[in-house]
């Protein structure tokens, strides 16, 4: 901002930008999770899909898509080629990330479109003016091939270098009868995730809530691994679960105390909802503080909690929707 008149105290705000978050759909499975996204009317939010299949960016129907490369053939799991492609549309990339202030790139680890094309855009993105990178990924079932699943972990630790902030869905830890019902699973869970964490920046919340909460959620997250937790149901459903909180926690949390930093969320329906259930807060604070026994010592306290609470004309009007994000010490 720029001062007019020092002595008026007149103050030049920067006009609003025309979009908060720019969503980055990297790869098929990728893409067709942020066209779902976009065909849910994201507010403040750009999504892009970018793909190298042909066939697969014709599918698009919600999105902004890009095809890379020439012959929309895909990239014959091809890396090398594949990066070389996903340069040509650093001038597209740039453009987009030259508004936002925080730019989200979603890609299923494995193939090479994802992996090779999501590194160069996370490396592009160091050098733009966005002040959050946040990488949501999922990783394949052994059933894939061991190869494909070490080299999708692998270029996990290599891509959070470029992050501030990475989300894992691991298909090892999702139930499913079948491959198909298993991949149908985890795309809804990439949709749910995806657009939990987008929606912190870009619906206003009820509280005082703003992008430093999850930037500083995302400093304090050791690993930069961001642990997502989530609740629908009725007020009954809702209290029971979180009396046993700890219970919900990823069992690398030994205890609550592992716990550096957590963005608790609320969602309503609509105000009236809000009204009627605003204090289901309070449970939080008390699931924290009794899990481990009446006797709490300061060792097994979250150190920061930063609440939010939004309003999501999607929901039921009676349901009440809990999401947690989650940082960890170690």
């Amino acid at each position: 901002m720029k001062v007019k008149d020092a002595d008026k105290l007149v103050i030049d705000f920067p006009p609003d930008p025309d979009y908060y978050a720019a969503v980055f759909g990297v790869g098929g499975a990728a893409g067709r999770v942020v066209d779902r996204l976009a065909g849910r009317g994201m507010p403040k939010t750009r999504m892009c899909v970018f793909g190298m299949n042909s066939q697969e960016i014709d599918d698009v129907s919600f999105a902004e898509k890009y095809l890379i490369g020439d012959d929309g053939l895909g990239s014959g799991k091809d890396y090398i080629t594949a990066m070389e492609a996903s340069r040509k549309l650093l001038p597209v990339v740039n453009e987009i990330l030259s508004v936002p202030v925080m730019a989200v790139y979603v890609v299923c680890l494995g193939g090479a479109t994802g992996e090779s094309c999501a590194k160069t855009f996370l490396m592009e993105a160091q050098s733009s003016a966005v002040k959050a990178r946040m990488l949501i990924a999922t990783l394949p079932h052994h059933l894939e091939g061991e190869d494909k699943r070490e080299r999708a972990k692998r270029m996990l630790e290599e891509l959070k270098h470029y992050a501030d902030g990475v989300m894992v869905i691991d298909y090892e830890n999702i139930d499913a009868t079948s491959i198909s019902s298993l991949y149908k699973r985890a795309d809804d869970m990439l949709v749910d995730m995806t657009r939990a964490f987008v929606r912190l920046s870009t619906v206003t919340s009820i509280l005082c809530f703003d992008l430093n909460d999850t930037r500083t959620l995302m400093r304090l997250a050791k690993d930069k691994i961001i642990d997502f937790v989530t609740l629908t149901g009725n007020i009954d459903y809702i209290k029971d679960r979180l009396k046993h909180f700890y219970k919900l926690l990823p069992a690398r949390y030994v205890s609550i105390a592992d716990i550096s930093d957590m963005i608790f969320e609320e969602c309503f329906a609509n105000l009236d909802e809000f009204e009627r259930f605003k204090n289901i807060g309070e449970f939080l604070p008390d699931a924290l503080t009794c899990s481990f026994g009446e006797e709490i010592v300061e060792s097994e306290k979250v150190d920061m909690v930063a609440f939010s609470i939004s309003l999501d004309k999607e929901m039921k009007s009676d349901d009440i929707r809990i999401n947690m994000f989650i940082a960890c010490k170690h």
